[in-house]
Order: C-alpha cells, then sequence, then structure tokens
C-alpha cells in the first residue's frame, strides 16, 4: 500500500467532543514537567539493557515536510469558524493559536527518543501489540511487567499537552524472528467537527494507510526526519508550545524524579543536543547548578529539586543509617535515613528508579510533624517484586500519591489499608530510632517560673531556723490579672547613632529616636509606639540554614514591616534579613522585611538571613508609616 494520509474518523453517532480531553487536561497545567517524567518511566520500561538512553531535542521543520499538514491546516481553520460561531472563548483562542502555528513555514517538533530499549514491538496493526496500545488504545497500558511504571495508558497523553497542534508522530524500530521491522504513524486530538465536504468527523484523526487506519512499516514512505536508525521509539510532538528556557524546565524534573535511577547508573538524559547530560557522573553537579534550580524555582518546582538534593546526600552519604524490613501483604522495604543539621524532616517514596510520594495521606499520615525530632530526611523504597507491585497498583495517574481507592475488590481494599498504616510505623519507628531528641540536663525550676501559670509558695508548719523539708504545705500563689494594654511592638534596640562632635549632639540610631550628645558614640535608637498587625497561621519552612519560606495570614491591610527574632529560653535576638522575595512590594531593608498586605490574604515570602540559624524564628509585625 503506497496511499497514505491524515484521516479523521467519521462522527456516525454524532458525539460532540471538546477541548476538554481528560488525559491531556490531566498533564495541562505542568506540561513540561508531565512529559519528562512520562518519557523517562517508558523508557525505564522499555530497557533492553542498562543504562538505557533518553534524548530530547528540538527540530525546525518546513511545513512542507510534516505528513499530512494540509488536511491539518484544513482542519484547523474549520475547527476555527465553528468555535468563533458558537462563542466559545476557550476554543476560539486555542485554534487561532493553532492556526498561526500551523500557517509557519517552518514548525518547531520535540524530539524524544530513546535507546538501548525494546522499540515499540508490533504487528503494530495488531490489538494487543505495545505499538497498538500506546497510538490506538485508550485508559490501557501494555507494560511488559507488573512492576513497570505506568498502569493507566494516560501518561501517553503527556505528549499532546506540549504540542500547540495537538499532534503526535509515533516512529519506532523493534526486532521480529526476521528482523528489524520498522513502524510509523501519526495521531491527532482535535474536536468534533465538519469538514470542508460537511462530513461530521470527530475529534481524531490518523496519519497512515487509509485502510483501517493502518501504520506505515515501509520507510521510503516516511520524510526522513521521521526515520529511526536502530532499535527503540522516538516521539515528535509537533508545535512544540513555545518556551525558550524548554531545556532547563524539561532538566528539571528528570533530575528531581529520577535522581535514583540516574544515581543507580540505570538511565541517562541528554537534553537540548547535548546541552545538558544527566548521568550519574554528572548529576552532583546538576542538582547544585544554579540555572537550573532557577528554572525551577520559576516554574514553581523548586522545593522538587532541593529536596532530591538532600535525597541524594542521604543515598550517598557514609552517615546514613540503611534498614530493610519486611511488611505483611506489600513485600520487602529499604529505607535510608540521614540524620543532619539543615535536613527538611521529609520522607520520599521512590519506585522503580522514580520519586513517586512524601505522603502517605491517603492511609491517615502526610508526614508533615515530628515533634521532638531532630533535623533528618528519608529515602523509603520497595526492595522486592511483590512490594513493588502493590504500590503501583495504588499509584494515581499522574504518579504521585498512593491511594487504596484505586482497588476496586473490597477485600484486597482492608487489606492493603491495613498494610499500608504498618508500613507508616515502620516509618516512624525508623524516624524516632535514630532522629528523636535524647533528654538533657534538668533546668532549675525557679528559672523556669515564668512559664507556668500557677506559681506557688512554700512554707513551714513549725517555725524554726531550718524548715523540715518533709513537712512543707504547697499553697498556689495568687493570680493577677494584668489590664488590658493596646499591643506594641516590642522595644528592638537600634543600631549605633552617628559620633558626636566635640560639644555636639551625635546623629540618630538607625531606626531609632535617640540622640547621643558628647565626644563618642551617638545614643541607641528605639523602634517607639508602633501598631502591632496580628498575624495568624503562621509558618515557615527552612530550606537552608540561612533561607526560609515564611506563610502567614494578616488581620490587616497596608504596609506593614516584619521583624524575624531568634528565640531563645531567657532572651531572643533580631535576624537581620538580607533578601526577601515573593509577595507585593516586598523587600529587605535595614535588615527587616518590607511589604504591602490585604486583609485575610494568605502571603508566602522567601527570606534570606546574614548569618545562619536553625532554631525557631518569632516575627514581629507593625504597620509603617505612611
Amino acid at each position: 500500500m503506497t496511499d497514505v494520509s491524515l484521516e479523521f474518523l467519521e462522527n456516525q453517532a454524532d458525539e460532540d467532543e471538546g477541548l476538554g480531553h481528560a488525559g491531556i487536561e490531566t498533564f495541562r497545567d505542568t506540561p513540561f514537567v508531565s512529559c519528562s517524567r512520562e518519557a523517562g518511566q517508558n523508557t525505564l520500561d522499555a530497557a533492553a539493557g542498562r543504562p538505557v538512553h533518553l534524548a530530547m531535542r528540538v527540530h525546525l521543520v518546513p511545513a512542507e515536510k510534516i505528513p499530512g499538514i494540509e488536511k491539518l491546516r484544513e482542519t484547523i481553520l474549520q475547527c476555527l469558524k465553528a468555535a468563533k460561531a458558537s462563542g466559545s472563548d476557550k476554543d476560539r483562542d486555542y485554534f487561532e493559536n493553532a492556526n498561526d502555528v500551523a500557517s509557519r513555514e517552518t514548525i518547531p517538533v520535540l524530539e524524544i527518543a530513546d535507546y538501548n530499549t525494546t522499540g515499540l514491538e508490533g504487528p503494530p496493526n495488531d490489538k494487543g501489540s505495545k505499538f497498538h496500545a500506546l497510538v490506538k488504545s485508550s485508559g490501557k497500558s501494555n507494560k511488559p511487567t507488573e512492576t513497570s511504571g505506568g498502569s493507566f495508558g494516560i501518561g501517553k497523553n503527556a505528549t499532546f499537552a506540549v504540542s500547540d497542534l495537538r499532534t503526535v508522530f509515533y516512529s519506532t524500530i523493534y526486532d521480529t524472528p526476521d528482523g528489524p521491522q520498522y513502524a510509523v504513524q501519526g495521531k491527532v486530538q482535535l474536536v468534533s467537527h465538519k469538514d470542508a465536504d460537511g462530513v461530521e468527523r470527530t475529534s481524531k484523526g490518523y496519519w497512515g494507510h487509509s485502510e483501517q487506519f493502518s501504520a506505515v512499516e515501509n520507510p521510503e514512505l516516511v520524510p526522513d526526519w521521521l526515520r529511526r536508525e536502530s532499535k527503540g521509539t522516538s516521539v515528535f510532538s509537533i508545535g512544540l508550545r513555545g518556551r525558550e528556557d524548554w531545556i532547563e524546565r524539561m532538566t528539571v524534573p528528570l533530575i528531581s524524579n529520577f535522581f535514583a535511577a540516574v544515581d543507580d547508573g540505570d538511565i541517562e538524559f541528554e537534553v537540548g543536543d547535548g546541552a545538558r547530560v544527566v548521568k550519574s557522573s554528572t548529576l552532583s553537579e546538576l542538582l547544585d547548578d544554579p540555572a537550573i534550580e532557577a528554572a525551577a524555582d520559576e516554574a514553581s518546582h523548586g522545593d522538587d529539586m532541593r529536596l532530591a538534593r538532600k535525597l541524594y546526600r542521604c543515598r550517598k552519604s557514609e552517615d546514613s543509617v540503611t534498614k530493610r524490613f519486611s511488611v505483611d501483604g506489600l513485600g520487602e522495604f529499604a529505607a535510608k535515613i540521614l540524620v543532619e543539621e539543615g535536613m527538611p524532616k521529609r520522607v520520599a517514596i521512590v519506585r522503580n528508579g522514580m520519586l513517586i510520594a512524601q505522603s502517605l495521606e491517603h492511609f491517615g499520615d502526610k508526614f508533615a510533624r515530628f515533634a521532638g525530632a531532630r533535623d533528618f530526611v528519608m529515602l523509603v523504597e520497595p526492595a522486592d517484586g511483590e512490594a513493588s507491585k502493590v504500590l503501583k497498583s495504588l499509584e494515581n495517574p499522574q504518579h504521585n500519591a498512593f491511594s487504596a481507592g484505586r482497588l476496586d475488590d473490597p477485600d484486597k481494599h482492608k487489606t492493603v489499608t491495613k498494610a499500608m498504616k504498618q508500613l507508616i510505623h515502620e516509618i516512624r519507628t525508623l524516624i524516632k530510632e535514630n532522629a528523636e531528641i535524647a533528654g538533657g540536663d534538668a533546668v532549675k525550676l525557679d528559672e523556669l517560673g515564668e512559664f507556668f501559670a500557677d506559681a506557688g509558695s512554700e512554707e513551714a508548719k513549725v517555725p524554726s531556723a531550718e524548715n523540715d523539708p518533709e513537712r512543707f504545705v504547697y499553697k498556689p500563689a495568687k493570680r493577677v490579672r494584668p489590664k488590658p494594654v493596646k499591643p506594641v511592638a516590642a522595644h528592638i534596640e537600634g543600631d549605633d547613632g552617628g559620633a558626636g562632635n566635640r560639644d555636639g549632639a551625635g546623629g540618630a540610631g538607625t531606626d531609632g529616636r535617640g540622640a547621643g550628645s558628647g565626644v563618642g558614640d551617638g545614643g541607641k535608637g528605639n523602634r517607639g509606639q508602633q501598631s502591632v498587625v496580628h498575624l495568624a497561621a503562621v509558618r515557615n519552612v527552612e530550606y537552608s540554614p540561612k533561607t526560609r519560606k515564611v506563610f502567614f495570614t494578616p488581620d490587616e491591610a497596608g504596609d506593614i514591616e516584619l521583624t524575624f527574632l531568634a528565640t531563645g529560653l531567657f532572651d531572643s535576638t533580631e535576624l537581620r534579613v538580607s533578601n526577601a522575595t515573593g509577595a507585593a512590594k516586598c523587600a529587605a531593608n535595614s535588615g527587616r522585611v518590607e511589604l504591602k498586605v490585604d486583609q485575610g490574604a494568605r502571603v508566602e515570602i522567601d527570606v534570606t538571613f546574614d548569618d545562619e540559624y536553625t532554631g525557631p524564628v518569632e516575627i514581629y509585625a507593625v504597620r509603617r508609616a505612611s
């Protein structure tokens, strides 16, 4: 057969299909992250040896060399006319952009190619083959083992999410008894529509042989840029969504999600024709790369990168404690815990070389509170096929959480829930054994008296020069309620004032009100009686000894100033802030943070201190003068 073309299926049932394709929408919010995660997972699952190699590169392809481009352009125009007629802003915006991309002389194409893999084994047009499952199945996965990465067959839609034209081509070479076999097919996911001849069509279109929409197995019928030269699979997303920093954006999830597989030598990544090479020998350097971390922060995945850095250290450090344990109903697990100052007190679960979850909230534990524990980080991985198989059955389509709600059998649901709670118990026990703070020396009670509500007095019943220690009577002290006063900010000492002249006055202290006089240093200022702004639900997360993310909700609106204090048992010391970002008009000034807030609106800021500090922090907020 030599007749190849792009054709959309006839809509004989008159179904109405819109742009809200569930599979594509699943990955629409984070398309680059999702595409990288799914590609990495699929490559690991198709390994023919180790390490497998995954390359991501962008080609500028002349439009006339894209198979079926004229038909695609015609279909997009028909859909755009219908969108304008319907009044749907979402559809109109999408198809106007798609029409612009499809009309260009050259179109950006993202290629995701794997090597040292089995390829998409065929025959490509037979139901049940890996090629058919990828291209033509819905909600179905055809992975080689029960412990492989995917379960739902939804991940294949991530490549459509990075395409402005929702068009993807699949090209593969796989082994057969008769030698290597070649197969190519294209797929389009738009909306149901009426074509130029007035025929109702579904949202799905296929490029290939028109007879039964079958794949092309003759490489002579395929453009050079679509052809594979060796065994493996290439997936091409046509019309890559425009981002100049796509290399860093796609490198971030490869490092933060697959650091375990990379460290073990199971997989290597190449992004942007060698611009970024992720393998065991470069992993440590990339985890500390400022450009990658900046891209992660911009994409709101900075926390993922920082956690991966800590988990990698946990894997490599000689100070980490390793333990294997068995959980009835799950299988064998291996855990590593590193107790070290500055660690984020987090638990991470890795399966099949990929970071899946940092919480087991669907089983009752978010791993968010660790009262009395020192700083630590923990990595938990299945240590046998049975444990990996069960966890796979509990993964959601995004591969970032576990839930027994995905099991249809009530008995299995009950058994697995019990087993997962036992896993939580084992994790908590390991944390307690290694990170629990041991009791220290006793502190004199009179020094702690101010912290108790009812201070008492001791009197002897028998007067004498010496009280009888066995005959004391305890009497509660009278409690005196303080008179309510208007809240004011703490009086925090200002900076030194300027030195005075021989007979003159010293300069005012920084942020102060006082003045010195005579020869020598100027006087100390104070902050005065400024109105306190109450902050509700204050929380802070430590990133490093110098940096923290701070959350709070102000009771008032306006311009405020934040002061950070290192709190101790007897006194507090101001922590000077060198940098602050994240909120409106947020800036560091004279060691404090100035920003604008709205009443009742949750605020999130990142602060950097001048000096390292890892203890508890108090935050004072006062209204700034207009």
